[in-house]
């Protein structure tokens, strides 16, 4: 269709809109300039009958180079495009050889010219601000942190009298121990094993226990939040690799200040000893800051008698990422395992997010972990041979991601075909078939890798190995530090403990010397001492402990002790567009500021069983009103020379030499000069045979179509968002002053706008006011020359007709 109007030099018009276009091309005309050579035509081929060779539905294009005329000094009065097209090979498609000739279905075919000296641009849209974990148009917030408060209910012992007491020592070393209250640090945990015979040979008998003295060798520290818990057991050694998280009887809860000698820990409820098992003591104690070292006096013994850990150090992740060295990654091929400790973040997942994602030089993915996905599916992707990824999923239960420590373990071996996901050593997850190699070029953790998708929660101890481990190995391994004990050491590649505790970066414990780098928004906090879990280190030493019994006049008062937790902030990001006008560059979104606020929300105090006994309410001290910017893409033109329909192909018989359409073209002349990249697409590009030549038949044109610009990009957009002005938007176009004449030119098809089989009306408005031009799109298919079609050929469609 078109559509020729004639205005003055340099008008300015102002395109309102274009229901449903798909393509729409401005052309500006000026007076004849004489040619030489009438008559002569010249013949540019491109595509051939030889060159049929896609599939057709592998999603490749009909794609080459093409050199057309570019003699300054010859105009041609027509441009022609001769369009052929016959059944493949000259073949008849018949039902059960349905692609044998021409394609069974009518597919979208369309050809087009790339010039990359012109721009096509498209409105686009972000919003103004992003602020992590919320998702309303207004937040209103508060600069300063806010807390949660937690009680924590103490009890002072009080010895009024003493009736009676025996005291039993067991130990008589003169070791100082460190690792008993390790009070230089922030938090820490210790577990100690005393026998049922060395208990029974130092006196003690079964009953109640009443209280535990130990000896302080040096130091002066404060032990906070002091806790002593004690458990039977009939181990007969501790183990690093099978920690006691439970079954403990808590015996004393009280902040102390130690100093040197004999410090005695009386007991708010006695522990019962039933004479016949073992013992396990276990001290754990939380500071604020450090303090000073404690020694505790203490004994070599002949077995693994204690173990302990401290501080838990982990990174909280809020909006930010570790960006991992992976000089070392190249031995991760065809096996892999990945392990790591995690606590998601209990009001804000499940959400879209990350926590590991590898790719190689080519940006593909190859490893990847949400962890979950908004949809609460945890996904496991690894290998990817350019076709695709493998993965394997499966839905969680919240208790399993998130609001409490747990370690994942993902591996992969591709000769065996196995993807298997671990949670705390079980096998959570597997799948089969799984054989595309791992090629791994750049590493991101807490972010899918590019500033966005950010996990939520805390993370800890990464693990990267070229094998893959076994579950018993992954059990064996998971609370305990790797060292060169391990039987797979000489396969691990990465291993990052993020035990610095401060800083921007972490540093890898494997011996390969990598380095992460760490960016935006991630804390570090240290764990409660007695809610340490992993890191455990195994000692053949334990603390000198002499047991009380006996009858005592106590005095107990309970102390209520509140200690407060920072809320997590949202972090807030700000942007502004910034033009790139007259350049094939998009517009670019551009951050304006970046702040940690807190939504102006209730901070809560929690009593010592968890729950909510009262509420600070906060008044925002700022609101922000998130809005939607708008910016442009741009891309090289790409101006659609012809909208085609293949035919029904079911017995459709288009001879040897096909059927050949003759397109007018003359108005892309300034396109159709110079080397072009031309290309055929949209899904019928591989259905037919075709050959398609040019021809330029030398000449004095009707006018001299001086330049032609493209409105819009070719695209197909919904009928809403053209009304909503969010696609074909209204735009203004400036007329150049050597044009003396302009056309439009159109083109619209019917299916995006449910107008496959009903008429639809369509108008074009120019600098608002009354509409200039309506009209309604139509054709009859009956009359077409491609007959007889299979399917539904013959009944007429909007813009369009099979073949």
């Amino acid at each position: 269709m078109y559509i020729l109007l004639d205005f003055p030099s340099q008008t300015h018009i102002k395109i309102i809109r274009m229901k449903n276009s798909i393509t729409l091309v401005f052309l500006m005309l000026s007076s004849i300039v004489f040619a030489q050579n009438t008559g002569d035509t010249l013949v540019v081929p491109t595509f051939n009958y030889t060159q049929t060779h896609g599939a057709p539905w592998d999603g490749t294009i009909r794609d080459t180079m093409i050199d057309f005329p570019d003699n300054p000094d010859l105009t041609y009065h027509k441009i022609l495009m001769a369009y052929n097209m016959r059944c493949k090979d000259g073949l008849v498609s018949v039902p059960g050889a349905t692609n044998m000739g021409c394609g069974e279905w009518d597919y979208s075919c369309n050809t087009y010219i790339t010039d990359s000296s012109k721009v096509d641009s498209v409105l686009s849209f972000t919003n103004s601000h992003y602020i992590s974990a919320f998702s309303g148009t207004t937040f209103d917030y508060v600069e300063d942190p806010l807390y949660n408060y937690y009680q924590y209910l103490q009890k002072e012992v009080q010895i009024d009298n003493t009736n009676s007491e025996t005291l039993s020592t067991v130990g008589a070393g003169s070791l100082a121990l460190s690792h008993v209250l390790a009070t230089d640090n922030y938090s820490g945990k210790s577990q100690y094993l005393y026998t049922q015979a060395e208990l029974s040979a130092a006196g003690v008998t079964s009953g109640n226990i009443d209280a535990i003295l130990v000896n302080v060798s040096s130091g002066n520290a404060d032990a906070n939040y002091l806790k002593i818990r004690m458990k039977q057991t009939d181990k007969t050694a501790l183990s690093s690799s099978d920690p006691d998280l439970d079954g403990f009887t808590e015996v004393y809860f009280h902040g102390d200040a130690l100093v040197p000698g004999t410090y005695r820990a009386q007991f708010h409820t006695p522990f019962t000893w039933d004479g016949t098992s073992n013992i396990i003591v276990e001290f754990s104690f939380t500071n604020h800051t450090p303090d000073d070292a404690l020694e505790i006096e203490g004994e070599p013994t002949t077995n693994v008698s204690g173990i302990y850990t401290t501080n838990g150090y982990s990174l909280d992740a809020v909006n930010g990422e570790i960006d991992i060295t992976t000089d070392d990654f190249s031995s991760i091929s065809d096996e892999i395992t990945v392990s790591f400790w995690s606590y998601g973040n209990e009001e804000i997942q499940p959400i879209n997010n990350s926590i590991i994602s590898g790719k190689d030089a080519n940006n593909r993915r190859q490893l990847n972990l949400h962890l979950p996905w908004g949809d609460s599916n945890i996904y496991f992707d690894c290998g990817n041979d350019g076709s695709g990824y493998d993965r394997i999923n499966k839905s969680a239960t919240p208790d399993e991601y998130k609001g409490s420590w747990c370690q994942w373990a993902v591996t992969k071996n591709t000769t065996t075909g196995d993807m298997k996901i671990y949670r705390n050593g079980e096998l959570w997850h597997t799948g089969t078939g799984k054989t595309r190699l791992i090629d791994i070029q750049k590493l991101i953790l807490g972010s899918i890798g590019t500033k966005t998708r950010y996990y939520f929660g805390k993370m800890d101890e990464f693990r990267f190995w070229d094998k893959e481990l076994d579950q018993q190995t992954i059990q064996n391994w998971m609370y305990k530090p790797v060292d060169a004990t391990h039987p797979d050491y000489a396969h691990l590649v990465a291993y990052y403990k993020m035990d610095e505790g401060t800083g921007t970066l972490i540093s890898d414990a494997s011996g390969n010397n990598g380095t992460g780098t760490i960016t935006d928004f991630l804390y570090w906090i240290h764990e409660r001492g007695d809610q340490l879990n992993r890191g455990f280190v195994e000692a053949e030493e334990r603390p000198n402990i002499t047991f009380a019994q006996g009858d005592y006049d106590l005095t107990i008062t309970d102390q209520t002790i509140t200690d407060s937790v920072m809320l997590t902030p949202n972090i807030v990001r700000e942007y502004e567009i910034v033009p790139r006008y007259g350049t094939m560059l998009n517009d670019s979104i551009a951050e304006a500021s970046v702040n940690e606020y807190w939504e102006a929300r209730y901070e809560y105090i929690f009593d010592p069983e968890g729950n909510v006994i009262d509420s600070i309410e906060n008044v925002a001290t700022g609101s922000i009103t998130i809005a939607e910017l708008t910016y442009y893409k741009r891309y090289p033109s790409k101006f659609e020379l012809m909208s085609f329909v293949t035919p029904y192909g079911i017995y459709l018989n288009l001879g040897d030499n096909g059927k050949t359409w003759l397109f007018d073209v003359t108005d892309y002349a300034p396109v159709l000069k110079g080397r072009k990249r031309m290309t055929i697409e949209r899904g019928g590009q591989w259905q037919e045979d075709m050959d398609i030549k040019f021809l330029y038949i030398v000449g004095t044109p009707a006018r001299d179509v001086i330049d032609v610009q493209q409105i819009w990009k070719v695209s197909s957009s919904s009928y809403t968002s053209i009304q909503n002005e969010r696609a074909y938007e209204t735009r203004d176009v400036l007329m150049p002053a050597e044009g003396e004449a302009f056309k439009i030119r159109s083109v619209i098809t019917g299916h995006g706008q449910q107008g496959e089989f009903s008429p639809r009306h369509h108008t074009l408005n120019l600098n608002e006011g009354d509409i200039e031009f309506d009209w309604v799109v139509w054709n009859e298919c009956s009359t077409i020359p491609i007959y007889p079609q299979g399917g539904t050929w013959i009944y007429d469609r909007a813009g369009w007709c099979p073949g």
